[in-house]
C-alpha cells in the first residue's frame, strides 16, 4: 500500500486531536478530583507551650541580733533590749560595743508566700529571771511587702510557730521585712555566759 502525503496529514491530525481531546479530559478529570479532595484547610492552628513552676524560697539577708555584753545596773528590776534602738537604755551597763540591729527577712522565690517562725526555746529557757520577755514584731521593710496580715505588735516568742506575714510579696522591690527583736533581762536572769537561740522561719505558698 502507498502511503500519500495526504494519508500522512490525515495521520497527523488525527494525533493531535486525539492528543488534544485526551489533555482536555485529563484536566477535567483532575479539577474534578480536586474538588472532591477534603482535608485541605486554608488555615491551620500552632501551637506555644509553657510549665512555669512556683519557686518557694525566703532567705535572712541580715540573720543575727547581738546584744553584745552587759548586766542589770543596781536598783533596777528590768531592762527591755530592743533590735530596732541602738541607743543604751539607761538601766543597762553596758559592758561592749551596743549596735544591735533587726532581722531582715526576704521572699526570693517567685510566689508570694506565708511566713511563720518558732523558737528552739522559750523567755525562761533562753535569759530565765523573774520576768523574762522574749519577743518579735514585724515591719515591712520595703513598703507593701507583707499584702496580708503583718504581726506588727510585739509577740512572745515560742517553740510552736507563729505568723509573721500570712502574704509576703514577690517583687524585687516589695518582698522584704524587718524582724524587731525585745528581749527583757530581769532580776536573777542567767549569767552562764553567752546565750543563743535560734528562729525558724518557714514559709509556705500563700
Amino acid at each position: 500500500m502507498k502511503v500519500t502525503n495526504e494519508l500522512l496529514a490525515g495521520l497527523l491530525i488525527a494525533a493531535v486531536l486525539i492528543t488534544v481531546v485526551g489533555t482536555i479530559v485529563n484536566s477535567f478529570r483532575i479539577a474534578q478530583l480536586y474538588k472532591s479532595i477534603t482535608g485541605y484547610a486554608a488555615t491551620d492552628t500552632g501551637y506555644v507551650e509553657v510549665n512555669v513552676s512556683s519557686n518557694v524560697s525566703i532567705t535572712l539577708p541580715q540573720n543575727t541580733v547581738d546584744f553584745g555584753s552587759g548586766y542589770l545596773k543596781s536598783g533596777a528590776s528590768y531592762v527591755d533590749l530592743q533590735s530596732n534602738d541602738t541607743t543604751v537604755p539607761s538601766n543597762w551597763e553596758n559592758t561592749s560595743i551596743y549596735d544591735p540591729s533587726d532581722l531582715i527577712l526576704e521572699n526570693n522565690g517567685n510566689t508570694n508566700v506565708s511566713v511563720t517562725v518558732t523558737s528552739n526555746v522559750t523567755a525562761d529557757d533562753f535569759i530565765g529571771g523573774d520576768d523574762p520577755q522574749f519577743k518579735f514584731a514585724a515591719e515591712n521593710n520595703e513598703s507593701n511587702s507583707c499584702v496580708g496580715t503583718l504581726q506588727s505588735s510585739y509577740t512572745e516568742l515560742t517553740t510552736t510557730a507563729q505568723n509573721v506575714c500570712t502574704n509576703l510579696g514577690a517583687i524585687s522591690s516589695a518582698n522584704s521585712l524587718k524582724i524587731h527583736i525585745l528581749l527583757r533581762v530581769s532580776v536573777g536572769a542567767s549569767t552562764t555566759g553567752k546565750e543563743v537561740a535560734a528562729l525558724t522561719f518557714s514559709a509556705s505558698q500563700a
